[in-house]
């Protein structure tokens, strides 16, 4: 009960803290895409790829959407130059790409060339500043390449824009912890449903998150020779903090689950 409780209020100061910051204005646009599709745009543009891997529970990810994404010099520099994407972990598509780059703290910045090659990766929360200096360093012409496609060969798929809007804060207001870990905790989660298509467990995903303020994963994994897709919930060291939670969930919840 007592992990139950904590999660509810830290989420509870989170949004509270959130609604009371000011607006800065400059804005980065970042694009509803895959990696992948950024990337192709990205080539077709002679642009780099900018990819920001975060968590809505990741405090240093939301203080870097309230000061550097939302810093004019910033975010022009990034929309002039970088195709720009971000990721959440905590949903399907990004927790499989989290796992393909193997991201193991948040927030986590990957920069691509416009040849799709890995050309730095950032583990640390950083200010306008700093940001800055790593763009610059990147944008140059070598790594801005122009990718000629084939007729009928060029992205088809027209890339949206993420409505982020942060409501922002200045750095005096808010101080960030340097970074969160995604995987020192990720020991024993508790398995509440399995699913044979990926819909009903982001349906499910979804209907647990209106509840719950606690992690919650969909992982795709192969059993007895078939793809399913479980949802897990909870993040703990040991398996006896994972069957007291299992515990709760079934006593408090009635939600059935087992030790993953």
């Amino acid at each position: 009960m007592k992990y139950l409780k904590f999660f509810l209020f830290v989420s509870f100061l989170c949004s509270y803290g959130v609604a009371g910051w000011s607006n800065h204005s400059g804005s980065v646009n970042f694009y509803n895409a895959s990696i992948e599709e950024a990337m192709e745009l990205a080539s077709t543009e002679g642009k780099l790829t900018f990819v920001d891997f975060h968590a809505t529970w990741c405090g240093p990810c939301k203080w870097m959407d309230q000061t550097t994404f939302s810093n004019k010099a910033v975010s022009k520099y990034l929309n002039d130059n970088y195709v720009s994407v971000k990721i959440d972990i905590d949903e399907f598509d990004g927790f499989t790409a989290k796992e393909f780059y193997n991201i193991e703290t948040l927030p986590t910045m990957l920069i691509f060339n416009s040849k799709g090659q890995l050309v730095d990766r950032i583990e640390e929360t950083l200010s306008p500043s700093k940001l800055m200096k790593i763009l610059r360093n990147h944008n140059h012409k070598k790594n801005k390449t122009i990718v000629r496609h084939r007729i009928n060969s060029s992205p088809k798929k027209k890339l949206t824009l993420h409505q982020n809007n942060p409501t922002s804060a200045s750095s005096r207001s808010y101080t960030p912890a340097t970074t969160y870990s995604t995987r020192k905790k990720s020991k024993f989660r508790v398995n509440v449903g399995t699913f044979q298509n990926s819909s009903s467990a982001h349906n499910y995903y979804n209907v647990l998150k209106q509840t719950f303020a606690d992690p919650i994963v969909i992982i795709q994994e192969v059993e007895k020779g078939r793809v399913v897709y479980n949802v897990l919930m909870g993040d703990f060291i040991t398996e006896s903090e994972a069957s007291d939670y299992k515990r709760i969930l079934n006593d408090q919840f009635d939600i059935k689950g087992k030790i993953h």
